[in-house]
């Protein structure tokens, strides 16, 4: 029988809302001096000695809140004492354009099959009533597969609840070992992760996402539940809520955990071999259950130990301050976003240049890997952080993050995060639409403008644009001839230059987008938002992420090209593509 076809006892729901918290982490339980869980606060995070060497397991959720950070101190130090980080994939990779395209290609039906073909009638009008329930329109999931359906709904329910992936903690860790320079391992290939969704099709899909739609709801009492389980080490409280979810599912249970956990154990035992201590990083539900991995660990002679919480008043150092108020922010997420908007507007630029139409598809696709790679979300993050800590004073950013604590400071910046849901697209059509037919008030504009200057958005935007059109020019230069192409430090120069003509459009952009956002806003609280981003920390804080975005998009525009001339140079040599480079390397 596949994964699906156990899927049909009344408890089906618990399953998606585990995948989503830990991929593939349904939580189960664990026999490590759970009698005293509730007499101190712990850590979800557990030592694993033998000799001189340390591994620290930390178990994740990968969607959280941003109230969840700062982490606690003990976690900090547990992460400072290693040189080396594990993480269950490389995070990465899964926002790479190519990546998602397989996802969706796998999730979809192939071209002629419909949803609707698959599904019965009632589970089809029972997705029809929650997908409009969510303001979202139904084309966009006629070709998707149920297990899709499924998935993308809870995403919906838990964004609309304030969890996040940008706050998932292996996430984070994944960015602060990116930045320091830590050394990064996996356990497993993004493949094979990939292979674990896939496999969730099956003949009982339809039970699945009627399942999934009729318990939809009980994702709002779980999850809080859940989060206070796993910020308090309460490994007790959360195998209570595994046993709901998986004593019908043993054959889930056997290919998701154990299985994996085994080969897990293997790869564990060669880091103790190989000395050194290492932080290793996976979903929390590894961590507790039958044949999880501390038992697995505890079983072949290992002293393991469950870190408490700290219980000191923690002097929170500048680091963690600044990532702190960097995700709390949003702007990680707004970051992430970067090299998804400067591809889409390679697109464009294609589409309106015939040199650029005549490139042929290979070397175009070659162009698009390289904007991911040079300017990876994790390096720009990671330049935008440094900065931000270089320019910000300690008690500056202790000031700015209490007031994105406050329940206004948390709107403002929750209006942000807000554009980077699905339901955005359509209800920014939707927007564009009204005030076509009816136009702002002058003196609401004049307000959206106001804030646009303090909270350097316009300048902000524009760093992106030159950023594009420097990745446009770039390649637009490789369809000339060779003696009339130019050095890329001509092109660097000649792009900045053009500021001043991408401005006005830019503005004019921006000036739509922020009547979007701030659309919940009055009048008084937009003047109570400019109030605090002209105030003396406010117009710091801004500065400081402006000038560190700049710094990170020029470091990436370097980056691209010199990406480009490699590749140049390459394909003159007779390589075609990326890939074949790749396999020549290896010499496959």
């Amino acid at each position: 029988m596949g994964i699906i076809g156990i899927v049909k006892q009344k408890r089906v729901q618990w399953f998606i809302v585990f995948l989503f918290i830990c991929f593939t982490s349904l939580w189960t339980s664990i026999n490590l001096a759970q009698a005293q869980a509730g007499l101190q606060k712990k850590n979800f995070l557990w030592s694993v000695k033998k000799d001189n060497t340390t591994i620290y397991l930390l178990g994740s959720i990968h969607f959280l809140k941003s109230d969840s950070y700062p982490l606690d101190k003990n976690i900090e130090t547990a992460y400072r004492d290693c040189k080396t980080v594990v993480f269950e994939t490389d995070i990465s990779a899964m926002d790479a354009p190519s990546v998602q395209e397989q996802m969706m290609a796998l999730a979809l039906y192939p071209e002629g099959q419909l949803l609707q073909q698959n599904i019965s009638p009632e589970t089809y009008s029972m997705l029809e009533k929650k997908v409009n329930e969510a303001g979202l329109p139904m084309e966009q999931f006629n070709r998707m597969r149920p297990w899709m359906c499924a998935l993308t709904l809870d995403g919906i329910e838990l964004m609309k609840m304030g969890f996040d992936p940008q706050y998932g903690v292996d996430r984070y860790f994944f960015e602060k070992a990116e930045k320091d320079g830590k050394e990064k391992l996996f356990l497993e290939t993004l493949e094979f992760q990939i292979k674990l969704l896939v496999e969730l099709n099956g003949e009982d899909e339809d039970a699945f996402l009627r399942q999934t739609l009729e318990e939809l709801e009980v994702i709002k009492t779980l999850l809080p539940d859940m989060v206070k389980a796993w910020e308090t080490g309460d490994a007790a409280r959360v195998e209570s809520i595994g046993t709901l979810s998986l004593q019908d599912y043993p054959e889930i249970y056997d290919r998701l955990f154990t299985q994996r956990n085994k080969a897990w154990v293997s790869t564990i035992e060669r880091l103790i071999g190989q000395g050194g201590n290492a932080f290793v990083v996976v979903g929390a539900g590894h961590l507790v259950g039958p044949d999880n991995l501390l038992q697995l660990l505890k079983d072949r002679g290992y002293t393991i130990e469950q870190i408490p919480a700290y219980t000191g008043v923690a002097a929170v150092s500048t680091e963690n301050l600044v990532h702190a108020l960097y995700i709390r922010s949003g702007m990680e997420g707004q970051i992430r976003s970067l090299p998804v908007a400067i591809n889409l507007g390679f697109d464009q630029g294609r589409k309106k240049d015939e040199h650029l139409q005549k490139v042929s598809e290979d070397f175009y696709a070659d162009i698009k890997a390289l904007i991911v790679e040079s300017f990876a979300s994790e390096h720009l993050n990671a330049i935008v952080l440094r900065h931000m800590g270089a320019q910000l004073r300690q008690d500056e950013m202790e000031k700015i993050l209490a007031w994105l604590k406050t329940p206004f400071g948390g709107r403002c910046s929750d209006i942000f995060k807000a554009s980077l849901t699905l339901k955005a697209p359509v209800d920014f059509q939707e927007f564009l639409v009204a005030i076509q037919k009816s136009p702002p008030p002058t003196a609401r504009l004049e307000l959206i403008q106001e804030l646009a200057s303090a909270t350097k958005s316009t300048e902000t935007a524009l760093e992106t644009a030159v950023a594009t059109q420097l990745v446009v020019t770039t390649a637009l230069n490789t369809t000339l001839d060779p003696l009339l192409q130019k050095p890329f430090s001509h092109l660097f120069n000649e792009v900045d230059k053009n500021r001043p003509l991408l401005e006005p459009e830019v503005e004019q952009q921006i000036t739509v987008l922020l009547l979007y956002l701030c659309r919940s806003f009055s009048d008084a609280e937009l003047e109570q938002y400019i109030a605090f981003a002209r105030s003396g920390i406010g117009t710091q804080y801004y500065s400081s992420m402006l000038n560190g975005i700049r710094l990170a998009l020029m470091d990436s525009g370097i980056r691209f090209g010199s990406a480009m001339t490699d590749l140049q140079w390459r394909r003159k040599q007779g390589f075609r593509t990326l890939s074949e480079i790749e396999r020549v390397r290896k010499g496959v």
